[in-house]
């Protein structure tokens, strides 16, 4: 198991708030939680200091 971090990114693309931690299998395994939580937000996912992805929040069409 491995410490993943997921950062909840603004608008512009900063860090909205402290990371949110927590120990998965692996990177698929990171990324399915992310995605459960992905909403209206972008989030990228950090296991130390490697970026394992960044899932972009979907705007609705006008």
């Amino acid at each position: 198991m491995s410490n993943y971090q997921f950062y909840l990114l603004d608008r512009q693309g900063r860090t909205a708030r402290p990371p949110r931690i927590a120990p998965f299998m692996d990177d698929a395994a990171a990324l399915a939680e992310a995605r459960k939580a992905l909403g209206d937000q972008t989030i990228e996912i950090w296991q130390g200091e490697r970026c394992v992805a960044t899932l972009l929040h979907m705007q609705k069409a006008a």
